[in-house]
């Protein structure tokens, strides 16, 4: 992946921002973003300024369990295609297969499943290898 690709921030501002009751301008403002001015809907950026956003939307969120209370937001929310895929799937491992075929399409992360000694694991790492991924995301 090239440093420059750039990544859609639409599930960080409209979703993420929402569920945790944070502005998006506040979030872009902290994040070293330009505020959206309303008039651009699909905001695209680079790992670094995604991993920001994200900081720093939990950084202003006010809820100390913010992880829990984005799963079963999300969960409980409208349905998001490549989730969908995944609990379609007849087994665990093949819905992990179909997410990680389009975990991109969310943002810049990778995810690896794996079988090895009778377990199954999935791993999460950042798509920009100069860039880590927050321990939070």
């Amino acid at each position: 992946m090239s440093a420059l690709e750039r990544f859609s921030l639409s599930i960080g501002t409209d979703v993420v921002c929402r569920i945790l009751g944070v502005p998006p301008d506040a979030m872009l403002q902290k994040a070293g973003l330009a505020a959206n001015d309303g008039t651009r809907t699909e905001l695209r950026v680079t790992a670094k300024q995604y991993f920001a956003a994200w900081n720093a939307a939990v950084d202003l969120s006010e809820r100390s369990e913010y992880l829990t209370h984005l799963g079963v937001a999300m969960a409980r929310g409208p349905i998001i295609p490549v989730f969908f895929a995944l609990t379609c799937a007849p087994q665990l491992d093949i819905g992990a297969k179909r997410l990680q075929e389009y975990k991109s399409l969310l943002g810049p992360t990778v995810m690896r499943s794996f079988w090895s000694e009778g377990a199954f694991h999935v791993e999460f790492g950042s798509a920009d290898s100069h860039t880590p991924l927050p321990g939070s995301l």
